[in-house]
């Protein structure tokens, strides 16, 4: 029987960093659960690739986002100053 949960060291054997499972578990929609005695994260190894790929699209689209603001309103300081 193949297991389902992870716990946080197991996920550090398997090869993710601790930044990354902070990260996946802080996120919306995360395949993670919470235990209810320690306040421990359990991770669902099967659905986090696919996640970590949906989590870098959305980094990706917020970091396009913070670039058109900032040309923005580098023209808008820019026609302000003539």
């Amino acid at each position: 029987m193949e297991k389902i949960w992870y716990k946080k060291s197991e996920m550090i054997q398997l090869g993710y960093s601790e930044y990354e499972l902070k990260r996946i578990a802080h996120a919306e929609g995360a395949p993670v659960t919470r235990t209810g005695a320690g306040g421990n994260y359990k991770y669902r190894l099967k659905d986090i690739d696919a996640f970590v790929a949906e989590l870098n699209r959305r980094d990706e689209a917020e970091r396009q986002k913070l670039i058109r603001y900032r040309k923005i309103r580098s023209e808008q300081r820019r026609k302000a100053r003539v």
